[in-house]
């Protein structure tokens, strides 16, 4: 249901499970599982403090940057969203996700 882009509340507590102590708390993979989920049911807080956490962890993982990039566009965050771009900027411009982000609408000069 995530790769439908229409995952439920179903999907979202198989992500919680999955995270749990007792499986996998520090799977990079299921919390960007997770925060699809949030961003396709529309809950970009949830989905941006999801890819936020995860950049904490891996500042050099790529998985879910353009989305992370759409949601800063969205909400209007253009500073986070510059500053993303930046970063992404300096590691590979030629990395045709980094160029996904930097198509994204940056209102500050790079």
């Amino acid at each position: 249901m995530n790769n439908l882009h229409c995952p439920g509340d179903q999907e979202l507590a198989f992500c919680n499970r999955l995270l749990a102590q007792s499986f996998f708390p520090n799977s990079l993979w299921i919390m960007s599982l997770r925060a699809h989920v949030f961003y396709n049911a529309h809950d970009f807080s949830a989905a941006r403090g999801q890819f936020e956490a995860i950049l904490a962890i891996d500042p050099h993982r790529l998985g879910g940057a353009n989305i992370l990039s759409n949601i800063y566009y969205v909400t209007g965050n253009k500073v986070a969203l510059t500053k993303l771009a930046r970063t992404f900027l300096e590691l590979d411009k030629d990395r045709p996700e980094i160029c996904g982000i930097l198509g994204t609408p940056i209102y500050i000069i790079l």
